[in-house]
This record gives structure tokens, C-alpha cells and sequence, in this order.
């Protein structure tokens, strides 16, 4: 998925010599993004109005002035893009006027958040308020059709699904009772759309009491918790096939943020910025940052999958869903990318 960032880079077909406007936390994070991402962009260095950065290196870039002479600084440079990377709130009124002048020379003006998301494919959470958030979510999202239509493509592809999975499912059932004792199905509660609570259903792939009747725990990526069978269902995501049930149900949809234990949800919503606006739609089986991170082990890498699934819902459509989809459909097919 582009974002229209992303679009006007790659048909212009050269670098992009950025100044970053502030060198502060984001104005570092984005620089250190811009070099890893290889997507466009260079940085040429940073203007900063701390006296005490003037001069001085950051990151390996150099604050070559401050704001006041940013347009001069451009022009030496040979700069021909400006990222501003200082919150609203910080800026004064004479740096709105130093960027208009900028962008009256020719000189492009982005926003942080915008590069960053188009570099990255996820939302920079620690770098944006609240209402920046609430007035990118929704758009299509809003939209009667979207909803329509999604609806009827979930209704569609839940029936498909759970008709091949009724065929499959006594030779599963079979399987995972040979090869550990308990119950063929797994059930467990988890948060949904506007944190009503729902009972999701999957095939049983860890031993049974994984827990102990402890406090929940982080499933990790080698388990020592998951059965031999488990193990080939977690890969090909043969586990996951009940939770049709609960998307025909309406509680959750084929793509969305996948769904989380209230356990977790009141630890990481204390943890993580905006966490809980992942509530904002249904759940789902797969998504953004499913395809592009898989499971979550810990604090740190639910931190990333919020980044994707925040942007999932500022960008989301039916094609992009789509593609969601087909890329899921490679793991489940060929266990390609699984993790």
C-alpha cells in the first residue's frame, strides 16, 4: 500500500534532498528511517533552533543553522524538501511564515508523520497527538459502502471457508487427540469493537492448562507450550479457520487488528500510546500488521504491530483489504512468510 508520498518519489526518479526541520526525538527518528528505508529520500542535515545543537552533529547529520535561515540553508545545500519534524504545539508563528516562504520558492513542505508512514508502512504513535489520529481515522472507513461491502465480502469468504473447514475438521480432531489430551477446540474471551468482550474459537495447538491457572502469558514464536500438531497448524494458520464462526457472528471481520486478551489490553493500554484506538473497528483473522509482523511476543513487538494496525485504519479500503487477504492466502497455502 502507498501512500501519495510514496507515489510522487518514485515517479520522480531521483533523490529527494530533505532538510529535517528539528532535531530533536522525531526529527532523529525519521532521519534514522529515511536511511534505512532507501525509498527516495536523502537527508542532508537538520536546522534546529537550539543554540546548543547549532554546529554540532546529530545521528551523524549536521545542524547547520537555525529556522530563521532555513531558506538560505536550503539553498546552499541544494535542498529541495523541508520535513518538518516539531510538534504543533511547539512551533511559532514566524516558522509558519519561514515554511511559506519555502513553499513559495519551490521548495516542498511535508510533515513528518506523512514520510514517515510512507517510508515505513506504520503510524509514528510516539510522535502524534490525539487529534491527529482522529482526523485521519475513518474516511473510507466512514463510508456506508466500504462497510457494505466489506460486510458482504466477510459473510461470503466466512461460508467458503467454514464449508472446506467442516470437511477437514474430523480428521483434525482426530490428529490433535492423538497427540495430546484436551479438548479439540479452544475458546477464550477477547476484546472486540469498542471493547465489548466476545468468545473467540480456535483449533487447540498448546498442551492443555498452558497456563496453570496462572496469569496469561506471552506466546512465543518456539513454544515449548505448542504440541507437535500445533505446530503445523500455527504455521499454515490451520488454527485460526474457527474464527469464521465468529465473523459470520458479525464479532469480528476476515481483515482488522487481530483481537487481544482484556489482560493484555489493560497492560498495554497503560504502555503504549493510543493503543486503544486499535478498537475503533471489528477485530480480524488477518491484517497489516499480522502480514507484516505475525504474532506478538512481548511489549516491544505489540508496539510495532500497533504501529501497522493504526495505519491499517488512516488507509484502509477494499482493495487494500484485498491484498491483505492474498497475502495471508500465501501463508495458509505455503506456510510463506509464516511466523
Amino acid at each position: 500500500m502507498q501512500s501519495k508520498v510514496e507515489v510522487r518519489v518514485s515517479r520522480a526518479g531521483r533523490k529527494k534532498r530533505s532538510i529535517i526541520l528539528g532535531a530533536g526525538f522525531s526529527g532523529r527518528t525519521l532521519a534514522r528511517e529515511i536511511v534505512r528505508s532507501r525509498n527516495g529520500f536523502e537527508t542532508v542535515g537538520f536546522v534546529d533552533d537550539d543554540p546548543g545543537k547549532v554546529g554540532k552533529w546529530v545521528d551523524g547529520l549536521e545542524v547547520f543553522g537555525s529556522s530563521d535561515r532555513l531558506v538560505p540553508i536550503l539553498q546552499e545545500r541544494g535542498a529541495n524538501t523541508v520535513i518538518v519534524a516539531i510538534r504543533s504545539r511547539a512551533r511559532q508563528s514566524w516558522v509558519a511564515g519561514v515554511l511559506a516562504s519555502c513553499e513559495a520558492s519551490g521548495v516542498r513542505v511535508l510533515e513528518m508523520p506523512r514520510v514517515f508512514e510512507a517510508l515505513t508502512g506504520k503510524v509514528p504513535v510516539e510522535h502524534v497527538d490525539r487529534s491527529w489520529f482522529r482526523d485521519g481515522i475513518g474516511g473510507i472507513g466512514r463510508s456506508r459502502s466500504y462497510s457494505f461491502w466489506k460486510r458482504a465480502g466477510d459473510i461470503v469468504l466466512s461460508v467458503v471457508a467454514l464449508a472446506a473447514f467442516s470437511v477437514a475438521l474430523p480428521f483434525a480432531a482426530v490428529v490433535i487427540k492423538l497427540d495430546s489430551r484436551g479438548p479439540v477446540f479452544f475458546r477464550q474471551d477477547r476484546v472486540g469493537l469498542r471493547g465489548r468482550v466476545f468468545r473467540l474459537y480456535k483449533l487447540r495447538t498448546m498442551v492443555a492448562d498452558a497456563e496453570g491457572g496462572g496469569d496469561p502469558v506471552w506466546a512465543e514464536t518456539d513454544d515449548t507450550r505448542v504440541t507437535r500438531v500445533g505446530r503445523y497448524f500455527r504455521k499454515y494458520r490451520f488454527d485460526e479457520l474457527p474464527q469464521f464462526w465468529n465473523v459470520l457472528l458479525g464479532q469480528m471481520c476476515v481483515v482488522g487488528p487481530r483481537p487481544e486478551r482484556q489482560f493484555f489490553v489493560d497492560q498495554l493500554c497503560k504502555e503504549l500510546p493510543h493503543y486503544d484506538l486499535r478498537h475503533e473497528v471489528k477485530p480480524g483473522i488477518t491484517g497489516w500488521a499480522q502480514v507484516c509482523q505475525g504474532y506478538a511476543s512481548s511489549c516491544r513487538e505489540s508496539f510495532e504491530k500497533l504501529q501497522f494496525d493504526l495505519y491499517y485504519l488512516r488507509h484502509r479500503s477494499l482493495i487494500w483489504d484485498l491484498a491483505i487477504v492474498l497475502r495471508t492466502a500465501r501463508v495458509v497455502l505455503f506456510g510463506y512468510g509464516a511466523k
